[in-house]
């Protein structure tokens, strides 16, 4: 059994336990996180199974779905803002519906978009969601503005491999008795 600690919400902390077996005589409600139709879910991520009985996170449904129609918004104006750019570059806009957005501005939209999801953690699932809004940007890009070269999104660094900081639940007690 492991214990995972995900990185704090405001003042909140959650711990998964993780197990290949469920313990006997357990009080804990247990669930298959790697279950396709119900996987085990944190913000925007989901735990899933790759090749070669990896585990990883990748985007849910729900955010690749929420960015491939902001890729598609942006480039194509289909609803949403009319935006302009003026000299100085910078974008206004008033509300107008299905109004393609010049270049620059989907330009501008689709690099703010990739350097976005560039911050977002490098485990490979998740790498791999991103590549392929990339591609998808590009594809709809070329399909909408076919004279001007696609924009190319900054490169998402991968999370190096570190060792799992152990710790044994004794210690973790005796560590918050010292703390009150």
């Amino acid at each position: 059994m492991q214990m995972v600690i995900l990185p704090p919400t405001g003042e909140h902390i959650t711990l998964v336990l993780m197990s290949n077996a469920e313990p006997s005589g357990s009080r804990e409600d247990w669930f298959n996180g790697l279950d396709p139709a119900a996987p085990f879910t944190w913000r925007n991520y989901e735990l899933t199974r790759q090749e070669g009985q990896r585990l990883t996170w990748r985007l849910n449904n729900q955010a690749r779905a929420y960015y491939r129609k902001h890729i598609a918004r942006a480039v194509t104006g289909r609803g949403g803002r009319q935006l302009h750019a003026n000299k100085a570059g910078k974008i206004t806009g008033k509300v107008v519906a299905r109004r393609q957005h010049p270049p620059l501005v989907a330009r501008t939209q689709l690099l703010r978009l990739g350097d976005h999801l560039s911050h977002y953690p490098g485990f490979s699932g998740v790498r791999k969601d991103v590549f392929d809004l990339y591609v998808y940007s590009q594809r709809v890009w070329r399909s909408t503005h076919p004279d001007e070269p696609p924009p190319a999104w900054p490169y998402m660094p991968y999370l190096r491999y570190c060792a799992p900081k152990r710790a044994r639940l004794s210690d973790l007690q005796e560590m918050q008795h010292d703390e009150n």
